[in-house]
């Protein structure tokens, strides 16, 4: 197997989250890349992580959202 392709999505993976609003804590963790993705070739390091706008060709251009630089790659939301 290539590491190219070394992750799927996880099937059982949750896309939901509830958030309720909080005028003092602003932002919450949802979760971390292994929250919907399975790796499929243990072997190959992830040596990166970044969120995407639908379609998957460019970056991220909302402000809801944000990733963490390094491991676990913790998603954040606002």
């Amino acid at each position: 197997m290539s590491c190219g392709v070394a992750l799927e999505v996880d099937p059982s993976g949750s896309n939901d989250f509830t958030y309720y609003f909080d005028a003092v804590t602003t932002t919450m963790d949802i979760g971390t890349f292994t929250n919907w993705f399975t790796e499929l070739e243990p072997t190959c390091a992830i040596t990166g992580c970044e969120i995407k706008n639908e379609g998957c060709s460019d970056a991220y251009s909302g402000d809801n959202l944000s990733i963490a630089a390094g491991s676990p790659w913790t998603v954040t939301a606002a």
